[in-house]
C-alpha cells in the first residue's frame, strides 16, 4: 500500500490513505461500504439521480425545493 501512494504522490501530487484490509476484503470479493449503503437506500440509483438533476434545475431557475 505505502509504494502505491507514493507512486500516486509522485505522479499526482496528491496524497492518498489505502486500508490494507480494505483492499485485502475487496480482492477477495467484498463490497465497498458505499455500495452496501446504497442497498438501504430507500430510492434506486436513477431515481437518485432524477431526484438530483429535478434539485439542481429548480436551483438554476430560483425556485426553493419548498415551491
Amino acid at each position: 500500500c505505502h509504494e502505491v501512494e507514493k507512486a500516486y504522490l509522485a505522479e499526482t501530487g496528491r496524497v492518498i490513505k489505502l486500508n490494507d484490509r480494505t483492499l485485502a476484503n475487496l480482492a477477495k470479493g467484498g463490497r465497498r461500504l458505499s455500495d452496501f449503503n446504497a442497498e438501504k437506500g430507500w430510492l434506486t440509483r436513477e431515481e437518485t439521480e432524477r431526484v438530483i438533476e429535478y434539485s439542481v434545475e429548480t436551483a438554476r431557475r430560483g425556485f426553493p425545493l419548498s415551491h
